[in-house]
Parts: C-alpha cells; sequence; structure tokens
C-alpha cells in the first residue's frame, strides 16, 4: 500500500468515526429528552444541625489516655499460631492418640 491509499483508508476510518459518535450523541440526548423525569424529594435522613455544643463528649476526648511509640510496640506483639493443623486435635506430649488410623479415620474398636 502505498501512502495516497493509506491516508484515503484514515480519512474514510475518521469519517465513520465522527459519524458514529454523532449517532450516539443524537441517541442519548433524545433518550434523556423522552425519559419521564424524577422528582428530587428531600431526603428524610438530613437532620438539622443542632447549635448547642455537647461538651461532654469534649471531656471525654480529653481524658482519652495517649500512647507512646514504645506502648504501642509492647501492644501489638504477634499472636503465635496455633501448630496443628486444622481438623486435628492436639495431644499432650508422651500421648498417643488411639482412636484414630494415621490417615486420620476412625477406627471400630
Amino acid at each position: 500500500m502505498n501512502k495516497k491509499q493509506i491516508a484515503k483508508h484514515l480519512i474514510l476510518v475518521g469519517i465513520f468515526t465522527l459519524i458514529t459518535v454523532f449517532v450516539i450523541v443524537s441517541l442519548e440526548s433524545y433518550r434523556n429528552l423522552i425519559k419521564e423525569k424524577t422528582e428530587v424529594g428531600k431526603d428524610l435522613n438530613l437532620d438539622p444541625i443542632d447549635p448547642k455544643m455537647e461538651t461532654d463528649v469534649l471531656d471525654e476526648i480529653e481524658t482519652r489516655k495517649e500512647y507512646s511509640f514504645e506502648e504501642i510496640k509492647t501492644i501489638s506483639t504477634p499472636i503465635p499460631s496455633p501448630t496443628t493443623a486444622p481438623g486435628q486435635t492436639e495431644t499432650a506430649p508422651g500421648e498417643e492418640d488411639t482412636a484414630s488410623t494415621p490417615s486420620g479415620e476412625q477406627t471400630d474398636e
């Protein structure tokens, strides 16, 4: 393909794109024009603002304990994970689980 053919193809693609965009915008505008209009109602969850300041909340905020970085590090120590797999029961050292076979199935004894 030479440059003239490529230019013609690009012009055709541009024209088809322009027509497509025009049709889509026209259809959306027409749909919005025909669509039934909805009334905007008052939201029942909106409450009027109370101008009275609640000082008990401010007092509660002031009495909260502030933690230092070192205290936070000691509080947030990791919790050790369990050593048994899910579905297994933990047995004490020296005890043997005689009620089940090594595959985990119950025996009829």
